[in-house]
């Protein structure tokens, strides 16, 4: 039905009306959007095709993006790799990789914040970049702040190669936007990488405005570097067109380095439904007989990974998770607790960590098979964002990854069906609406 009356406005409505339709059902049959996903923006290019021309431009699925591989079937290597869950140790262990490298260094990065560990950390890349080391760096727009330009002259100045993924500015008119690079690696000399949570900023020292800070990384050397470095070119090559898949400073030949099997899974949101990262959650927890341990700040998942945990659940599999109780997102937070209850009812157990702020993207099966990376447990991570994580195999790294799980617990408070039953009517109205808008928290 349209609402507005003859005039310019009512020829308007009829445009965006038809554009509306034509657009829904080019998303569908490019597998850019479910057929039930569209079934809310049919209605609104009918009823307001206006309003809607404005939501889509803000949270829509974009029709035009540049094709991003994704390696279908990557090939587990045997690796050294080391479990980190403190900033500290992390940013030294890596500050002290940057320092001895000597042919390239590449960042891919979500945040950087403007402080002194950020001033540390590029003043380094810009050393290494002045002393002939092939730097190149590459931030999320969104979270790096773009309209801040001293990190990019700082670093171009020294000799450093810098892109920006999806420049909000030119990026404000387009769906494209709403797609960010959440990925977060390091990688030097094509020899050692570093994967994880952490971005660049003292917070995650525990010098923020949450303090405590628990997230979760990984340092590999090894053969799987190379499929680091294959990912991260690929992204090079989305961002600014330039090929650098044949560098031989970035690419140098590997061999097995360790006793850990190891598989890099990057995962983009060219088509829906057929996202790497997404398959590894759901055939970590569909592969799981007696225990799955999942360690999220963000616990939004979608329908086939709700099923896959109910399931697991309802065949005696013990689950537990662990979220944040700190707000850093009030929708967030009280989604986490919505999709927590649903998982309760079925026999999950779900803690909440009292201090601080919880960050890590950790999943253990079986004590021995699980995942560990930049994507969480939600919608935004597997069908609007780019991601990579490792799949492992190794009871070594999952006793590391369980002990570090185990020390969060005696900081945690049980959530349970009591306290989901009794929060207020506002707090409710909070649940309902973050559901409502769970695929862009």
């Amino acid at each position: 039905m349209l609402i507005f009356g003859p005039g310019i406005w009512h020829y308007l409505e009829y445009l965006f009306f038809i554009l509306g339709l034509v657009l829904q059902t080019v998303l569908i049959a490019t597998g850019r959007i479910s057929l039930r996903r569209s079934i809310p923006w049919y209605a609104g290019w009918i009823i307001i095709p206006i309003i809607t021309f404005g939501a889509y431009l803000m949270i829509g699925r974009a029709l035009f993006l540049r094709d991003v591989p994704a390696r279908e079937s990557p090939t587990p290597g045997m690796d050294e790799v080391r479990f980190i869950d403190d900033g500290r140790e992390y940013y030294d262990s890596m500050f002290q990789d940057i320092r001895g490298a000597r042919r390239s260094i590449c960042v891919e990065c979500y945040i950087i914040r403007l402080d002194h560990l950020a001033d540390d950390f590029i003043g380094l890349l810009c050393e290494k970049a002045r002393d002939g080391v092939e730097v190149r760096a590459m931030f999320d727009d969104y979270g790096y702040d773009g309209r801040d330009f001293r990190i990019l002259r700082r670093l171009r100045s020294a000799g450093a190669r810098c892109e920006v993924f999806h420049n909000m500015t030119r990026c404000m008119f387009t769906p494209r936007k709403n797609y960010r690079n959440h990925r977060k690696t390091i990688a030097v000399d094509g020899e050692v990488a570093y994967m994880g949570g952490f971005n660049i900023g003292r917070e995650y020292l525990g010098e923020g405005r949450f303090g405590r800070w628990a997230d979760a990384a990984v340092r590999i050397r090894g053969p799987q570097v190379k499929d680091i470095m294959e990912s991260f070119a690929d992204m090079w090559r989305y961002c600014c067109g330039e090929d650098i898949s044949a560098d031989p400073h970035l690419f140098p030949e590997t061999v097995p380095a360790g006793d850990t099997e190891i598989t890099v899974v990057d995962g983009n949101p060219i088509r829906l439904g057929r996202n790497p990262v997404r398959d590894m959650m759901i055939d970590l927890i569909s592969g799981s007989r007696e225990s799955i341990f999942i360690e999220t700040p963000y616990l939004i998942p979608d329908r086939e990974m709700m099923d896959a945990l109910c399931d697991r659940l309802e065949e005696g599999v013990e689950v537990t998770m662990i979220i944040p109780e700190t707000q850093d997102h009030v929708g967030v937070y009280w989604g986490n607790r919505h999709y927590a209850s649903i998982l309760m009812r079925k026999g999950a157990r779900v803690f909440c960590l009292d201090t601080g702020f919880l960050h890590g993207k950790v999943m253990l099966c079986d004590g021995s098979r699980g995942f560990v990376g930049t994507a969480n447990l939600d919608r935004r991570s597997v069908e609007l964002n780019f991601e990579c994580c490792i799949g492992f195999d190794s009871e070594r790294l999952g006793l590391e990854v369980r002990d570090s799980m185990e020390r969060l617990l005696p900081d945690c408070t049980e959530y349970t069906l009591t306290a989901h039953s009794s929060r207020t009517g506002t707090e409710k109205i909070r649940s309902a609406l973050s559901v409502l808008l769970s695929s862009q928290l």
